[in-house]
């Protein structure tokens, strides 16, 4: 990332991964639905046709069938998504047993936050959807937005 999250010690609260999506904005997820980081070929994410314009395609891991979807289309946010790009960096996220991998603009790091410090996000409606909350910018690190995989993996908001 082109600037540190944040520059504070690691502290209390639960662990989340942090990535860019859009425009340099941070979003997190819980550690705990964070499955597996890829860096996937461009060219091995196979479109489908009739599918939501946020859904990119799939792919093989290991034997199963991932589907991938673009996390910025769906948050409302500009499309980072390049074919020319050698790597696209997906975070395959779970929750019960969906699994999923949605494409990130940038890996950021491991940040460790309060639930219970999260404050409502400001925003378009569209992406607050999608969000538990956030942590304000400080002097230290820029504001992080805390996504809920639960909301994110509904398949309704991935069909047409």
């Amino acid at each position: 990332m082109a600037d540190p999250i944040s520059t504070e010690p690691q502290s209390q609260g639960d662990p989340y991964l942090a990535f860019q999506v859009s425009k340099g904005e941070i979003f997190a997820f819980a550690a705990t639905s964070v499955r597996e980081v890829i860096l996937q070929p461009a060219d091995s994410i196979t479109p489908m046709p009739n599918v939501a314009k946020q859904v990119l395609g799939m792919f093989n891991l290991r034997g199963r069938v991932i589907w991938v979807g673009d996390l910025a289309q769906l948050l409302g946010l500009p499309s980072q998504f390049r074919s020319d790009r050698p790597e696209v960096p997906l975070l395959a996220i779970e929750h019960g047993n969906v699994l999923m991998a949605v494409m990130i603009d940038q890996l950021g790091g491991m940040v460790w936050l309060n639930r219970q410090e999260l404050q409502p996000i400001s925003g378009p409606a569209k992406l607050q959807t999608f969000c538990r909350g956030e942590r304000p910018a400080t002097e230290t690190g820029r504001a992080i937005r805390v996504l809920d995989p639960t909301v994110i993996l509904n398949p309704q908001h991935w069909s047409l």
